[in-house]
């Protein structure tokens, strides 16, 4: 790290960093710090490390002695806006290494005073107000990741191509008698589930039915509840003075019976009409007057004979 360059850091706005060179034979990767100058109107790069690592941990240790050597070299903490009000860097720039990504969280945590950061307690959350990804590297991510979605999209379309000519059993199998049975147990599974289900929604309906009538039981023998008239009593007709009127068949067979030979005149007399009239009838007629109760579908009527 060149301390000229170094003093740089105080007066920028954001700072990048980059992982991805390779500038030595070997396992070893080269991790650049660089920075924009706002006063030269240029880029400067003002670190390298070289690693051969790229977990969270190694990034971790590689962003601490990034940020104490800046202290060191230049005799002032490096100031994060978005944590201090009187520092001007408001912008980690990265590419989309996850790993490189949550070493920095780990090392904010431990570099910055808990009081400054309240709402962020864990690297997830801290990287939220400092770190951007590069738009290059994620244009490059994008394309990674639609290259790599079309080849497992592929790869499922090889592995499961559904044949018009084979049913559900043959769909997705290509062992024959295992996905069968497999499938075949599956289904048993499914009707057994069911069935177990149905049988302990009617158990439960019994026991509610039991509880309910035991309840019942225990009120009425403990004298809570009377006890219900089961059985009503009958209806009997007490007007024994009055028998019932004998039916139409009756009725026709005895008037036929009673009706006179002699040709005298036969008087009929409606249910409506008084008792007088009746007497007057009686009393007019020299012969013996028989009185015959008819049942009609209209009513009652009363024919009287003469004879």
């Amino acid at each position: 790290m060149n301390p000229k360059l170094a003093q740089e850091l105080h007066s920028a706005r954001y700072s990048m960093y980059d992982n991805t060179y390779k500038r030595v034979l070997g396992p070893h990767n080269e991790w650049e710090a660089a920075m924009w100058s706002d006063e030269l109107s240029m880029r400067l790069n003002v670190a390298r490390i070289y690693f051969n690592r790229k977990t969270r941990e190694a990034f971790k240790f590689m962003r601490l002695g990034n940020f104490q050597t800046v202290e060191r070299v230049t005799g002032q903490k490096l100031r994060l806006k978005p944590f201090d009000l009187k520092g001007l860097m408001g912008v980690l720039l990265t590419d989309g290494c996850v790993a490189q990504a949550l070493g920095l969280g780990d090392a904010l945590l431990e570099l910055i005073d808990p009081a400054d950061r309240p709402h962020a307690n864990t690297a997830e959350d801290i990287i939220k107000y400092i770190l951007r990804i590069c738009w290059v590297h994620a244009h490059r991510a994008r394309i990674h990741d639609q290259h790599k979605a079309m080849q497992i999209e592929l790869a499922r379309k090889l592995c499961m191509a559904p044949n018009p000519h084979n049913n559900d059993q043959n769909l997705y199998m290509n062992n024959g008698s295992r996905a069968v049975k497999r499938l075949k147990k599956i289904v048993i599974v499914t009707l057994e589930k069911k069935m177990v289900a149905k049988i302990d929604a009617a158990m439960a309906d019994h026991r509610s039915m039991i509880k309910e009538l035991t309840q019942r039981k225990q009120a009425i023998n403990g004298g809570r509840i009377p006890l219900e008239d089961v059985t009503q009593p009958a209806e009997v007709d007490t007007d024994l003075h009055m028998p019932p009127p004998p039916s139409l068949e009756m009725a026709e067979a005895t008037t036929d019976a009673h009706r006179p030979r002699d040709g005298s005149r036969l008087v009929t007399i409606d249910s409506g009409e008084s008792t007088d009239a009746r007497e007057t009838a009686h009393a007019a007629s020299p012969t013996p007057t028989i009185f015959v109760w008819t049942q009609e579908q209209k009513g009652n009527r009363s024919v009287l004979t003469e004879d």
